[in-house]
């Protein structure tokens, strides 16, 4: 995965992706990676992406959503994260951090949490109700403000 996130940096431009990463056995690192090459293309405006039955797990996850909220010019977004061992805390975030992408039109988001109990049934429906940042804390956001000091 390392090599991808290197290569997407050689595409500053690139306008629209679609990649499907689907049962390839990417792990956290993998995800990492991959969202730090896709914070580097600035011009993209629609992102398809398929990481349904990999192990990203729940900092990979949120790893992803760091680098996804870097592409302030993203229209369009489908995200799929099905069965890739994550808890509904780390899922909710990861939808927060996507909801900041301000030029956002359209924001399909697929994952298996809504499947697990009652309590968690609205996890799919991308209207559901944002979660305030400072309710969480974990690495990207020490990075994050970080860099933001810089």
């Amino acid at each position: 995965m390392s090599q991808l996130g290197g290569i997407l940096e050689k595409f500053a431009k690139l306008q629209t992706f679609k990649i499907e990463l689907q049962q390839n056995n990417i792990g956290t690192q993998g995800a990492t990676d991959l969202s730090q090459g896709l914070s580097k293309l600035i011009t993209l405006k629609t992102l398809d992406i398929s990481f349904q039955w990999n192990k990203i797990g729940d900092k990979g996850a949120l790893d992803l959503g760091t680098g996804l909220r870097r592409c302030s010019d993203l229209l369009f977004l489908n995200l799929n994260i099905r069965a890739n061992q994550n808890n509904l805390t780390k899922i909710r975030k990861l939808h927060s951090y996507i909801q900041k992408i301000k030029n956002l039109i359209n924001y399909e988001f697929d994952n298996d949490l809504n499947m697990e109990s009652e309590e968690e049934e609205d996890i799919e429906n991308v209207d559901m109700e944002l979660i305030n940042d400072e309710d969480f804390t974990d690495e990207n956001d020490q990075v994050e403000s970080q860099e933001n000091d810089d």
